[in-house]
């Protein structure tokens, strides 16, 4: 007979089950069910990934979900975020394509905001696709980009992969034509990224610093301090500091 001071184990869960099956498993194209896999990853984004479910879910069953996505867009042939951004930033707008990369950025938005998972988000090359849509001119997409970066940005090393990439000018021109929302987003970004050395050069050689002085007179608080710590932390360049007192003088004359 079983100990009765021991408690039985629970069970497992189905979903525990197929993460531990297929936790190896990298090609799911070439697996005899692939088109059960593909219907499945189809499903998860229409059925899972939207605000009624997340909301709604417990937050057990939302990381259920959230590892057996990134299961599955292990695989090159189920990551549809960098082909549907080229065909946008190349072909303009499609039928769906908006809402269709609006809900491919909520899935990073969720993956990244884990930190564990933020490594495996680089590696799989999505914040070169995420910077491609920073010049999108949808609103909704936009913001979308902006949050996933941002939740990537949080961790150093993500920090340092993004910093590497021409990113400045699209964070220059959305915090001088958008919304407010999106330059709150924006500049927050930015503030996340300027201790990387390269993206300091490049608010320099894009002479971003009128821009980011010019957000001082606003009033919205959350921008006003995400634009001042980018300023405090590019003041620690000579460089850039005197550049600041440059600007500040011809202000007065």
């Amino acid at each position: 007979m079983p100990n009765p001071a021991t408690p039985a184990a629970p069970p497992k869960h189905k979903g525990t089950e197929h993460n531990i099956t297929y936790s190896s498993q990298r090609c799911f194209r070439s697996h005899p069910q692939h088109r059960l896999f593909s219907g499945i990853l189809t499903s998860l984004v229409k059925n899972r990934l939207c605000r009624e479910w997340v909301d709604s879910a417990t937050p057990e069953s939302v990381l259920r979900v959230l590892v057996c996505l990134r299961l599955l867009i292990r695989d090159s042939h189920y990551q549809h975020l960098e082909s549907v951004t080229d065909q946008y930033v190349q072909l303009g707008e499609r039928p769906l394509t908006a809402q269709i990369l609006v809900t491919l950025t909520y899935i990073f938005q969720k993956l990244s905001a884990v930190e564990g998972q933020r490594d495996w988000v680089i590696r799989s090359g999505a914040h070169r696709t995420l910077v491609k849509l920073l010049s999108s001119r949808d609103s909704s997409v936009l913001l979308g980009t902006l949050i996933a970066l941002t939740s990537l940005a949080e961790s150093p090393e993500s920090r340092e992969r993004i910093g590497e990439l021409p990113l400045v000018e699209d964070l220059l021109v959305i915090l001088q034509e958008y919304d407010s929302l999106s330059k709150r987003m924006a500049a927050e970004l930015l503030r996340l990224l300027v201790p990387v050395v390269g993206v300091r050069q490049q608010v320099r050689d894009l002479e971003g610093l009128p821009v980011l002085l010019g957000l001082l007179h606003g009033q919205h608080l959350r921008l006003l301090w995400s634009s001042a710590w980018v300023l405090v932390q590019l003041c620690q360049d000579p460089d850039t500091r005197a550049e600041k007192m440059t600007l500040q003088m011809k202000g007065s004359l």
